[in-house]
C-alpha cells in the first residue's frame, strides 16, 4: 500500500469539471481529471473513501461513508501493521456548515463546527446573449483553523457551500487542496478555503436553466486555483 503522503507529493493535481453547452445544458455535469497514481486508495467509490495518512505522530488509516447529509468517520493508527482504533467522527451537513461530533476511544465526546460564509454576493442581471445571461457572483470562506480534519469531512464542508456536488467530485477537490498546500494529508491544508461561483441563468426550448460555475482557491485572493465544478439544472415550475 501507497502511502498517502508519498503520492500527493509527488503529484500534480488538475480537476476541470465542467457542463458543456447547449444542447446537454439541461443535463446536469460532467468531470474531468488527471493525476500521476491511481491506486492510491483503498477503496473509493461515490458514497465512501478509505485511504491511508502521514501525520506528525505517524501513519493513520481512515474509512469514511456518506449518507444523504451525513458522513461517519472511523479513524485508526497503524501500530506494527495492524490498526488500533482512535475515534469515529459523524458530521452533517446544515445550511451554513457542517456540524461535527467526536467519540474517542475512551469514550469521550467532543463537538465543533466548520463554519461556511458568503461573504459577498453581488447581483447583476445582464441582458441575455445566446439565450443566456449572467445573474450574479457569489465568494464563500470555509473555515478549518483549528479542526479535527479528514478528506470526507472537509468534502462535506465543500459540499455545503455547493449544493448538488456528488461525495465523490468533492473528494477530489480536496485531494487537489491538499497537493497545492505541499502534500502529506488535510494537516497541510491552509485555514481557510475560498469559493467562488458565476451564477447564469438560460433558456432552451421554453425552458429555464441555471447553471452554476464553482471555482476553489486556496487564498483569499483567489490565486491559487485547485479545482472547478460546474453544473446546470432547471429552474423554476418545482424543478
Amino acid at each position: 500500500m501507497k502511502y498517502l503522503r508519498r503520492w500527493i507529493s509527488a503529484c500534480s493535481v488538475i480537476f476541470i469539471l465542467f457542463a458543456t453547452v447547449f444542447p446537454s445544458y439541461a443535463a446536469g455535469s460532467t468531470i474531468s481529471y488527471n493525476y500521476n497514481e491511481t491506486n492510491v486508495f483503498v477503496n473509493q467509490d461515490n458514497s465512501s473513501i478509505e485511504y491511508t495518512e502521514s501525520r506528525d505522530d505517524g501513519l493513520y488509516f481512515i474509512s469514511e461513508h456518506f449518507n444523504g447529509d451525513t458522513i461517519d468517520s472511523k479513524i485508526y493508527k497503524i501500530e506494527n501493521g495492524e490498526n488500533r482504533f482512535i475515534s469515529t467522527i459523524h458530521s452533517k451537513i446544515t445550511s451554513n456548515g457542517v456540524i461535527c461530533a467526536e467519540t474517542k476511544a475512551n469514550g469521550e465526546t467532543d463537538s465543533y463546527k466548520i463554519s461556511v460564509d458568503v461573504i459577498e454576493n453581488k447581483p447583476q442581471i445582464t441582458p441575455y446573449f445566446r439565450s443566456a445571461r449572467y445573474i450574479r457572483t457569489e465568494k464563500s470562506e470555509i473555515s478549518l483553523l483549528g479542526k479535527k480534519l479528514t478528506i470526507g469531512i472537509v468534502a462535506t464542508a465543500i459540499m455545503a457551500v455547493t449544493p448538488m456536488m456528488p461525495f465523490a467530485v468533492a473528494t477530489k477537490i480536496v485531494i487537489a487542496a491538499i497537493a497545492g498546500a505541499g502534500g502529506g494529508g488535510v494537516n497541510v491544508l491552509p485555514n481557510y478555503l475560498y469559493v467562488t461561483t458565476d451564477i447564469y441563468s438560460s433558456q432552451l426550448a421554453g425552458k429555464r436553466y441555471r447553471r452554476y460555475e464553482n471555482r476553489y482557491y486556496l487564498d483569499r485572493a483567489r490565486t491559487q486555483c485547485v479545482g472547478s465544478w460546474t453544473f446546470s439544472k432547471r429552474w423554476g415550475n418545482g424543478h
